[in-house]
């Protein structure tokens, strides 16, 4: 879902989509005859259109199976993948588990784990949290870096360092996304306790976005007694997902029981 949006975004500007995809065919046409040159293609491809999710595979996998590039060519590749999608983690990290394997042979052993850390560093800078299979990834990392567990552990601590650096990462909120986009006609927030502890959700938000990056608030309120029935028929046609925060800076606990949307799917 998160790879249609970004084609969305892709075909959305048309004029540098077509300077992209100028470069991409002059790629193609010299992948046999010229693979240095058709490397170069490639890459002025993806600086027209850095988030062109699949230019980058298509541009990978060249290099992955045509150029052999280095180690330091491999860091920069993997760095600029981290760039160029760090507000579409899940895409990115498809992108760099492509090139995991050839990156991590050509690294030396205290340059492997950098290379993931980089991604990491990229993706702590957005305005997050972002909700997906991160456990995977980090799973996939700390096998690429060998079957040590120390070596896993002190991964997971640096990589627990970063996010914890962006206190988004760590906000009194909850994000939910949904299995497909939506068209939704209504959400409801269910709490965990109308009582004593109900000021912990106060003042409560709610947004809704397409991409996980930008949102729309929809629903804002202080009144601590739930549960907090959101209509929306008209006014969120193109959500993925929604999340509920507390809309201040304070440091204590935020409870949520449960968050409920309804309306129908798009796709």
């Amino acid at each position: 879902m998160i790879q249609l949006v970004l084609q969305e975004k892709v075909l959305g500007d048309r004029e540098t989509y077509a300077k992209c995809m100028a470069h991409v065919w002059q790629a193609r046409a010299l992948k046999e005859k010229n693979p240095e040159h058709a490397e170069l293609a490639y890459a002025a491809a993806l600086e027209a259109q850095p988030f062109n999710f699949p230019v980058w595979i298509e541009s990978v996998d060249f290099l992955k199976d045509s150029r052999e590039p280095t180690a330091e060519s491999w860091e920069i590749i993997g760095k600029a993948v981290s760039t160029a999608l760090a507000a579409y983690p899940e895409s990115a990290w498809e992108i760099l588990s492509r090139i995991q394997e050839p990156a991590m042979e050509a690294l030396d052993a205290d340059r492997r784990e950098a290379f993931f850390l980089k991604y990491y560093e990229m993706i702590a800078k957005q305005d997050g949290p972002v909700m997906w299979a991160y456990d995977k990834a980090l799973d996939a990392q700390a096998k690429a870096l060998g079957e040590d567990p120390v070596r896993a552990l002190g991964f997971f601590e640096k990589v627990l360092g970063i996010q914890s650096t962006s206190k988004l990462w760590f906000a009194p909120n909850a994000v939910v996304r949904l299995g497909k986009l939506g068209d939704v006609s209504g959400i409801v927030i269910l709490g965990t306790d109308y009582g004593q502890n109900s000021h912990r959700q106060m003042p409560l938000k709610v947004s809704v976005s397409e991409d996980g990056g930008t949102w729309t608030e929809v629903f804002r309120t202080t009144d601590p007694v739930g549960p907090w029935r959101i209509p929306l028929s008209g006014k969120a046609t193109r959500v993925l997902y929604v999340k509920a925060e507390r809309d201040d800076d304070r440091n204590e606990f935020f409870h949520l029981a449960g968050i409920r949307v309804y309306g129908r799917k798009l796709q």
